[in-house]
């Protein structure tokens, strides 16, 4: 890999990890690659996970005929034991060669953008929620320091 591809790595990687800090949600876009996910976004995952732990996560998916569902279902075994909370609504892109314009634009169809609606509205509602815990736990941890005390969230 070239010095440049090294350094601009890093860049994508640094900007990632301020974005998270701050509280910003995510979501998941990834293509069905051997009925999978790829290389690049598990090592995103990697990467990121302290940042992305007690999060909620969402997936828009796309490919052929399982609409990249088979990659989301895998992401959301290894994105749990991340202690992410992932979401049920997803926005599933079936053949989505058809929904690209001659731009290169996504001109997506009445079900996609329902999909879209409900997903997002689904993360707001589970970030709102995660958000007084994450605080609690936080404070909690700061107050025992190095005590091998246990921390409920109620």
């Amino acid at each position: 890999m070239s010095t440049y591809r090294v350094r601009r790595a890093a860049q994508v990687h640094r900007r990632a990890r301020a974005n998270l800090r701050h509280g910003a949600r995510s979501g998941r876009l990834t293509p069905e690659y051997n009925f999978g996910y790829n290389a690049a976004l598990k090592n995103a995952i990697d990467y990121l996970a302290t940042e992305w732990a007690d999060k909620a996560a969402g997936f828009v998916s796309y490919g052929g005929v399982a609409a990249g569902t088979r990659a989301v279902q895998q992401l959301k075994q290894v994105l749990t034991a991340l202690k992410m909370v992932t979401i049920a609504e997803s926005v599933n892109i079936p053949f989505f060669p058809q929904f690209i314009d001659e731009a290169g634009n996504v001109r997506p169809n009445d079900a996609m953008t329902r999909a879209a609606d409900a997903m997002l509205n689904e993360l707001l509602r589970i970030t709102t929620l995660l958000r007084p815990q994450v605080a609690e736990v936080s404070e909690a941890s700061e107050a025992s320091e190095a005590s091998d005390a246990m921390v409920l969230v109620r």
